[in-house]
Parts: structure tokens; sequence; C-alpha cells
């Protein structure tokens, strides 16, 4: 039985088929602010300034930086803001706030070989980071989306952010312990953007968007970056100056060990199809260059440590992903000889929170049975709200499922995971009406008080948006109940940014 399936409806993130998650301590350079940027406190009220605004703009500087770069940012992008002054006030501020945002950059999956990456990350800690991680509520996301704003307005500083940041993402190797990699991609897209924006048919032909980009491809530390670096690669076809300077790029950056198995394992599917797109059609050296180069970082890679469950076994055929890298050089194919090792570090380790706990497990055989035969052909059959021993016995579980302590040392984001799960399915389970608000309440109040709003924002704030989509009909008059910053801030946003008149 998939328990994530069973516990989780609609409040775990299904989109984790190349999402992940997991802590990663390096630190993104920070763009040198604008200078000639006013400083910015708590803009005056004026009768060309919105109070509304104003007071939302408040709520955020009080959340969690997470929430408040957030909202700054949705202000702009809502268009709620049209004076040009206040928009690039309230850009600089958000810029600021990025520096307190806790992770560095979105974090996925990279367990399991080239098998589904999610499989065995079921009711671990890493799954529901790689949950929260998809929100891109991180300091990473965060620069590229001011960025994608200042080319509505500055075309020349969102060139400039890049310019000096690039590429350098202080992206360590992964250990095999670890079950997440790096997830860089967007910040590529934007690249590639503000590539195609700013630059005159003169200047690419000249080589100069060239050298802009090159950065981004030359100073690759992570086999996650790859993909994308060979997606600007791809973008990038202006002149031939410009592929001569971005392919011999490529070339030099990618041929070497990364030594880091649990990234390259995870990611070279994606860049075998990327490379084969990049070498077709007619051969020229720059397209030779690259093919030799990669088969190079295949042959280092393959031959150095690798993560026990990346394993390739002399005794078994070629892996398809292999056969299909071999497709790219067939007068030189790579053999059993050399993509095997002697050298293996670890695994990933991973605690499995249903396992861990004993008492969660007799909860979840109790939550069964209070739901009994609901499930048919996978579709939620909701019991009838007049049966009142039914909503007794469901009032009974939500309180006992919110009141467990835990009895195996769990900690407060596994007893969360836990509760979030038994009392998500059970919202689900029951159709609108007061037992379902009755619930909703119970729940927001249990997350109102949690300490992960500062120990692990992105994770509370999945949470929390977990029930706003189920259950939008009470979420946020209920919300409202509570008084923290951060609920405060989020309800506040939701009425106005979903107004649909500008407001100046």
């Amino acid at each position: 039985m998939n328990l994530t399936k069973l516990l989780l409806p609609g409040l775990i993130l299904c989109c984790l088929g190349k999402g992940g998650a997991s802590q990663s301590t390096a630190k993104m350079p920070s763009p040198t602010p604008d200078t000639t940027a006013k400083a910015v406190s708590t803009p005056a009220l004026s009768p060309e300034r919105s109070r509304p605004i104003v007071a939302l703009l408040n709520d955020a500087r009080i959340a969690a930086p997470e929430l408040g770069v957030d909202i700054f940012l949705k202000v702009l992008e809502s268009k709620k803001v049209t004076d040009p002054e206040w928009r690039r006030e309230i850009l600089d501020e958000a810029l600021r706030m990025i520096d307190d945002v806790q992770y560095p950059m979105p974090m996925r999956p990279a367990f399991g070989g080239t098998t589904d990456r999610n499989n065995g990350l079921n009711d671990t800690e890493a799954y529901v980071l790689a949950a929260a991680y998809s929100a891109k509520l991180d300091r990473l996301s965060f620069k590229g989306r001011v960025i994608t704003l200042l080319l509505e307005t500055d075309r020349e500083r969102a060139k400039q952010m890049f310019s000096q940041m690039r590429g350098e993402l202080g992206l360590k190797p992964r250990s095999c312990e670890d079950a997440l990699t790096y997830s860089p991609d967007d910040i590529y897209a934007v690249v590639g953007t503000v590539a195609k924006s700013v630059f005159t048919e003169q200047q690419i032909a000249g080589g100069e968007r060239a050298q802009f980009v090159a950065p981004w491809i030359e100073n690759i530390e992570s086999p996650r970056q790859i993909y994308p670096a060979l997606g600007l690669l791809q973008q990038m076809q202006g002149s031939a100056t410009e592929r001569q300077i971005l392919f011999n790029a490529a070339s030099r950056a990618i041929d070497r060990n990364f030594k880091d198995d649990r990234s390259f394992t995870y990611a070279w599917e994606s860049i075998t199809s990327r490379v084969a797109k990049l070498i077709a059609g007619d051969a020229d050296t720059f397209k030779s260059d690259l093919r030799t180069a990669f088969r190079g970082m295949l042959l280092k890679n393959l031959r150095g440590t690798r993560c026990k469950d990346n394993e390739i076994k002399r005794d078994e055929p070629l892996p398809d992903y292999i056969e299909a890298a071999n497709k790219l050089f067939p007068e030189k194919p790579l053999t059993i000889e050399d993509v095997t090792t002697s050298d293996f570090s670890g695994t990933a380790k991973l605690t499995h929170i249903l396992q861990k706990s004993t008492g969660a497990r007799k909860l979840r055989d109790d939550l069964m049975v209070v739901v009994g035969d609901q499930i048919i052909d996978n579709k939620v059959v909701n019991h009838d709200l007049t049966d009142s021993e039914w909503v007794s016995r469901v009032n009974d579980f939500i309180d006992r499922a919110l009141a467990f302590e835990g009895t195996d040392s769990e900690t407060e984001g596994e007893l969360l995971f836990l509760k979030a799960a038994f009392v998500g399915r059970m919202i689900v389970a029951v159709n609108p009406g007061d037992l379902r608000k009755s619930i909703v309440r119970k729940y927001l109040r249990l997350l109102a008080a949690s300490s992960l709003q500062k120990t692990s924002f992105i994770q509370w704030r999945m949470w929390i948006s977990g029930v706003e989509r189920t259950a939008p009909e009470f979420f946020y008059d209920l919300a409202s109940e509570f008084p923290g910053p951060n609920l405060r801030a989020i309800v506040a946003a939701n009425k106005l940014l979903d107004e649909p008149d500008k407001i100046k």
C-alpha cells in the first residue's frame, strides 16, 4: 500500500517527478544593490499611495522573510502598483530582504538510480522538504523573479545582476548519503530571457551576448547545472562567433570528474538528450568537441567513486541510459569495463516516519476504520453528515490525532507531517459544512502555534497551502481568527491581490 497516497491527498504536492529537497548551506552571491536607489523604510502614506497596499507591505515586513519577499514581489507582479518610483522602492526592498531567506535554492530528489526517484522517499523528511521546495520560496528563485521584473523597466540593471552572479552558485558536491540535490534550472531560464532581450543584432554578431552567457556555462560546479547550461547553448545560435565561444565553453566545462555521483547519476539522462540535439545535423568541429567532452565526462564520473545504489554490475547488461548515450558515439561505444568501478561510497540515509512511529501506525489504522469504505474506484465517497455516530467518531479521531505527542522520539517536523496527513485525509473525506469547518479550525490552531514558522518556514507554508487548497471555502475566514503575523499576511495578500481592479 502506498502510504503517501493514503495519507496525503491534496496536501503533499504530486509534482515531484523532478522535485526535491534538503537544506543546502551554500550562500548565493548577493548582487550589489543599485547605489542610486533611494533608501526604503515604511513608505509615507500619500494620496498617490494606496492605503491597503501600504498596510499589506507593512504586514509583509513583520512576517517570515520568505513570505515577506513573496508578497512584495506579488504586489509588483499583480500590477496593483503602477507608480514607477514606488515600484522601484518595493523592488529594492524585496531584494534586500532576500538575504534573510533561509534556503539558498530549490532542491529535488536524486535517490533511486535511474528508477522513480520518489520511490523509497514516501513518508520521509526528504519527501516533505521536496514538496516544500516546489513553492520556490528560496533566495535563488526570488532573485530570478526580481530580475524578471527588472526586465520590464531597467534592462541594464537586470543584465548587471546576472553579470555579477556569473553562474557561481556555490554548489558543493552532494554526498551519497544525501537523498536530494540541487535544482538550478529556473535561474538559467531567466538568464536566457535576459540574454535574448538586452542585446542588439550587432552585439550578438560581435560576440557580446556570448561573453555575457559564457560564465554561466564555464562556471558549472555541479552536474545539475549541465542540463540548463546546455539549454542556454541551444538558444544562443546567433552568429558563428557566438557558437564558437559557447560551444568551446561547454566542452571545457563538462569534461571533468565532478565527484558528485548523487547529482551526476540523477542528471545524466537529460544531459544525453540535450547533447544529442546540440550535435545533430551537419558535423563541425564545435559539435565534435562537445561530443568528445560528453564521452570524457561519462568515463571520468562512471569510473570514479559511485554511490552504492547506483552500482553497475559486471554480470548484468548495460543499463538503458548507457545504451542511450552510446548512440552518440557508435564508433566507440562505452563497454561494461568502461562503466564499472570498485570504488563505492554509501547510500541515502532515510527515516521512514510511519515505520519509526508505532503510535502513528495505530492512528493510521484508526483512520481507516473511521473512513470505512469511502474509497471506491479511487474516488472518495463521502459519509452522510446526518449520521451522528459517524460524526462523533470523526471528532474523536481528530482530537486524538492533534493531541498525539509521539511515541518514538519524533521531531516536531515528523509530528506535523503525521498530523497533517491524518487531518488532511479527514478534511478530504468530509463534505463542506460545519463538521469540516470545525476540523479546519482545529488544524489551523495547530499550525498557528507551530515553531516550524521559524525553523523551516517553507515546510510550514506547505501545510498551510494544503488546507488552503483543500478547504478554500473556510480557510481565509478561519485563518483570520489567529493573530500570528504569517497568517495575517497570507489572508491580507489573498484579499487584496485577488481583487480585479488596479490600485494606483
